[in-house]
Parts: structure tokens; sequence; C-alpha cells
């Protein structure tokens, strides 16, 4: 009679639990990007650049969302309104939770970088500007193309309309003027295979100094903007740092296991 018992106790514990050990097994891995731009960049050495290469097409992309964020009940409108766009810390991040939509594709806290010290060194040099030091999860089994944007925005003659934007937590919608883009915009795709592969496609773009008339330049043959392209792919390590290599700008790249 009490094996009769236990046996559909154990059947309905494991039909309960069931969906939080699955997805509790499902491996995920942290990745971290750092992008900055050379302050004072070298000189050509020879290479050339595209007049106007596009932008990447960004119709099959994913944007990181917001971290989901458990509000104090004592936390003002106005409070949350001047608070800080990316949280510092843990405190208001919500309780685990098995359901992965919740957790994977979005702006991680600072707390959780890996690379804040060369962040740290980057910015201490006085060499380099962070346009954007962002992570997030994703899982073994998924690879989206992940859009990556960041530094000023810019209307379409070249003005900049946003000059402080969060290099952590940016958001989309600050370039949402006709015409806007962002001084970085780009995309990243991460996929897990027996190896980690990194693919970047990222555009930095720079405005021109106003053209002079001549007689073979007219100020209307003259860009508003240059743009220099990054199209690389690196094999990776976790826990390894992997740098990607333009004369214009640069970008850091690690990726860590999440462990349960």
């Amino acid at each position: 009679m009490l094996r009769q018992t236990i046996s559909p106790l154990l059947l309905l514990l494991s039909l309960v639990f069931a969906p939080c050990l699955t997805a509790f097994a499902t491996p995920m891995y942290q990745v971290e990007v750092i992008v900055f731009k050379y302050l004072t960049p070298p000189e050509g050495q020879g290479e050339t650049w595209p007049r106007d290469p596009k932008l990447p097409t960004l119709s099959n992309a994913i944007n990181l969302q917001a971290p989901t964020v458990a509000t104090p009940t004592n936390q003002t409108t106005q409070e949350s309104a001047n608070a800080h766009p990316m949280p510092e810390s843990n405190t208001n991040i919500a309780p685990p939770t098995t359901d992965l939509s919740k957790i994977t594709y979005r702006y991680l806290p600072t707390s959780a970088f890996h690379l804040s010290p060369q962040e740290t060194a980057l910015i201490g040099s006085k060499q380099y500007q962070v346009l954007l030091h962002t992570a997030w999860l994703q899982t073994n089994n998924a690879a989206p193309i992940i859009h990556l944007f960041g530094g000023m925005v810019f209307d379409g003659q070249g003005n900049p309309i946003q000059m402080k934007v969060s290099r952590y937590q940016p958001n989309p919608d600050s370039a949402n003027t006709p015409g806007a883009q962002w001084e970085l915009d780009g995309t990243l795709q991460v996929n897990k295979d027996q190896y980690y592969t990194a693919k970047t496609n990222l555009v930095f773009t720079t405005i021109n100094p106003p053209a002079k008339s001549s007689w073979f330049e007219s100020k209307q043959d003259r860009p508003i903007f240059t743009r220099y392209v990054m199209k690389d792919s690196q094999r990776m390590k976790e826990n390894e740092l992997h740098y990607f290599d333009h004369p214009r700008f640069g970008v850091l790249i690690g990726i860590y296991r999440k462990e349960e």
C-alpha cells in the first residue's frame, strides 16, 4: 500500500520539477564586448577605404533587451526617471527564473562584467574612447545576430543629436530620427559548435571636415561621413580575451560559461 502511495507522488514531483530541470540544464554562456575608437588614429599607411560602404543589414538581427528589474515599492516615478540607465549592482535584479527568455539576450549589469579592468585601462590611457561595453547571456543551441550600436548619434548632415548615450546600455530610440545614425553600428554573431566563433560586421562612422571648394572637388562631391568597416571572424576559447584589430577602432570580446 505504501509503495502504491509513493509511486504517484514521485510521478507528480517529476512532472512539476521537470521544466525547471530542463531549463537550468540548458548550457549558457556570457558574451562581453568592448568597442573603442582611437582618439588619435594612426596614419593611413597606404590603406584605402570604400567611399561609401553600406551599413550591415539588420533585418535578421535582434536588439538586446533591458534587464528584468524588480522596482522597489518606495521608488518614486521621478527617481526612476533620473536613475542611471544601467544598474551598477544586482540589488534590483529580479530573482532567478527558469524562463530563459527573461535572462538571455538582455543587458547584464556592470557587476557581472569580467572586462571592467580592461575598460578602466583603455580610459586611463587617454588614447582611446570606449563607445560600447556590454554583455549578455545566450544559449549554446542558438546563435542569433546581435545588433550592436553606441557612441554619438548624428543626423543626416553630420550634426550630433545625442552626445551622451550610456555605453553600457544604449537605447535604440536615441536614433529614431529619420536619417539618424550611430557612431558605431553593426552586428556580432557568436556561435558554439566544437569551438566558439565570433563574426563581426561593424561600421565606425566619422564626420568629414567641411570641404574647401576647388576646381577638382566641390562641396557636393565630398561625402559628409567616412565609414570604416570591421568584417572579421575568429575562433575563440572560453575565459580568454580576444582582440579584433582595425586602424580606426578595436573590439575586445570575452566568452564565459554561465554556471548555474
